[in-house]
Order: C-alpha cells, then structure tokens, then sequence
C-alpha cells in the first residue's frame, strides 16, 4: 500500500508538471499571438498615420492652390482697378483738351479780332502821318518799297522765335496760308511794324541819303531800347517775350494779354 501511494504520489506530480508545462506553452502562444496582434494593430496605425498625413499633405496644398487663386484673383481685381482709373484720367484729359482747344480757339478769334483792329488802327495812322512811305520814299528808294524790305528783319527774328517755341509758322491766323510762306510770322509780326517805320521816317527826314545806307542801318532796330514790366531790354529779346506770351495765351484756359513790345 504504501509503496503503491508512493508511487502514485510520483504520477501526480509528473501529471501535475505536464499541466504547468502544457499551460505555460499555451500562455507562450497567447502572448505571441498577442505580440501579433499588437503588431498588426501597429502596423494599421502606421497606415492609418500615413493616410492623415497624406491627407493633411492634399489639403495643405489644396489650400495653397486656394491661396494662389486668390492672389491671382486680387491682383487681376488690382488690374481691373488701374484700367478703369486709366480710363477716367485719359477721359478727363480728353475733356480738359476739348476745353484747351475751345480757349484756344478763342483766343485765336480774339487775336484775329485784335490784329484787324491794329491793322485798320495802323493803316488810319499812315494815310495821316505816313504817306511819304509809299510814295516819297519808295521814289527816293528808286521804285521798291523799302518799309516791306525793313519789315523782313523783323520778321526773320519773329520767325525763328515761333520755331524756338514749337509753333508751326506756315499755319497763320489772319494772313492766308500759302507756299513757301510764314503766315503765323506774318501775323505776329503785324504789331511790330511800328518800330521800323518809326526808323524809317527818322532817316528820311534825316536827309538824302543812298537807301542801301537805310538797309545796313535798319539791321540796328532789333537792337532799339524796349521797356517792358519796367526793365529795359533789347527788341529782340522783347520779340522772344512777346512769342512766349503769344504761346502762354495760346494754351491758357482764360484770356491772357499779350506783351507786345510797343513803341513809347
């Protein structure tokens, strides 16, 4: 009996050993199984990170696209602003032309006006105190008119002003345009006739002398003695005076009067 419990007592514990070997094999493989499981759990975070991330990465760029488009959007908006203000100032500056044209043309009319005055002003002067130019002198000169040969001093100084001021002198105002000629010269010269039949006058009652002696003699009146605005000046610097007043009235929106050198 007590050899039979004893060795009865070895089977149960070898029993009692196969079940513990047997259980921790099996807790082995759960934990694997678990270590598995963990793993692929892992590994579908991993994924699922990387799908975030992916997404995160489209709407990142799909907000710098928006971005872009949007910048794209405020500077043609920007575009579309400086045109329409383009717009409104050449609009403006067409309008504020159409108004310099009509002072201009105004103030044409009234030299045109002017110069007819001066002219009829002028010619009522010479048939009382200047006959002696177209007949007395023009006999002494031997048959030429030496007053329209003076004239073409004057008229060469007020031409070159006009081209020194961007004027056109073939385009006139009151003589009739014609080939070859300088009709705006001829117009602006008109109220400077004055000072060289003023010299001449003085030369003929000076005494006879030969008229090419007057010729060489009325080159001298571009240098006469002008007072203008209480300065005294030279002829010819008066006639550039003159043309830019000419020029200022011409382009100002209201009446300007004209700083014509006049005889004292």
């Amino acid at each position: 009996m007590t050899g039979s419990c004893a060795g009865g007592g070895g089977w149960n514990r070898l029993l009692g050993r196969g079940f513990r070997v047997k259980n921790c094999v099996q807790l082995i493989k759960s934990v694997i199984h678990l270590i598995m499981s963990v793993t692929d759990l892992t590994r579908s975070v991993i994924d699922l990170i990387k799908s975030v991330a992916d997404l995160i990465k489209s709407v990142t760029e799909l907000t710098h696209s928006v971005i872009e488009l949007m910048k794209s959007v405020i500077e043609l908006t920007q575009s579309v602003i400086e045109l329409i203000k383009s717009v409104t100032d050449l609009i403006k500056s067409v309008f504020d032309l159409i108004k310099s044209m009509t002072q201009l043309i105004k103030s044409i009319n009234d030299l045109i006006n002017w110069t007819t005055h001066f002219r009829r002003t002028q010619d009522s002067r010479r048939m009382k105190t200047g006959h002696f130019l177209k007949c007395g002198v023009a006999k002494a000169a031997g048959g030429f008119n030496p007053s329209h040969r003076s004239t073409q001093i004057i008229r060469t100084a007020v031409l070159r002003s006009l081209a020194a001021h961007g004027f056109i002198a073939a385009i006139g105002i009151a003589h009739v345009p014609k080939a070859g000629s300088f009709a705006l010269a001829d117009d602006v010269m008109e109220p400077l006739r004055p000072w060289i039949d003023r010299e001449l006058r003085l030369f003929v009652q000076g005494g006879k002398r030969p008229m090419n002696e007057w010729m060489r003699q009325a080159v001298s009146v571009l240098q006469l003695e002008v007072s203008i605005k209480r300065s005294k000046l030279r002829l010819l610097s008066a006639i550039d005076i003159y043309v830019q007043s000419f020029a200022d009235a011409a382009m100002s929106r209201v009446p300007l009067a004209l700083k014509i050198p006049m005889l004292p």
